[in-house]
């Protein structure tokens, strides 16, 4: 598992350098494999039992989001200060189906191997709030609505 994990990390080292350095975090095409880097990273934690990893984790799960424009806030690992508001501040522009994947990972994560749940419910939430943009449900799409709606500290 571990070499498999190198051979992912490396492959998205060679990916980046072929792009221009000024073209910004949106990067779509590299989606798929920082999310097969944040499997696989979690499938050995859970293997190894080892809540260490919980940064290494959460970070190829960021990369995911920013990767199709998600702008994460609260990149912790354990409870922040902030018990309200989303995790995130910006939707996906494509490719909901990996936002609302990564941020149910995250949720996974702290629940199970950070022992955060209220990081956790934070970022099922946000999850929530990136499906119902990607689907324009209703008027309820803002990040405030969607706040006070789930009451994301409780």
């Amino acid at each position: 598992m571990r070499k498999e994990i190198k051979e992912v990390e490396q492959d998205i080292v060679e990916l980046l350098s072929t792009y221009n350095p000024d073209r910004g975090r949106f990067r779509p095409e590299m989606t798929s494999i920082y999310q097969t880097l944040g499997y696989l990273r979690g499938l050995l934690a859970q293997i190894l039992r080892d809540s260490n990893a919980c940064g290494k984790i959460a970070e190829a799960h960021h990369l995911v989001l920013g990767s199709i424009g998600v702008v994460v806030v609260d990149k912790s690992i354990s409870s922040s200060s902030n018990r309200t508001s989303l995790p995130v501040s910006t939707p996906p522009r494509i490719n909901l189906d990996y936002a609302v994947s990564s941020a149910i990972q995250l949720a996974i994560l702290h629940k199970n191997l950070g022992r955060d749940e209220m990081l956790a419910r934070r970022w099922l939430k946000a999850g929530m709030w990136m499906r119902d943009v990607g689907l324009e449900e209703g008027g309820n799409c803002s990040r405030r609505e969607t706040e006070s709606r789930w009451r994301c500290g409780g």
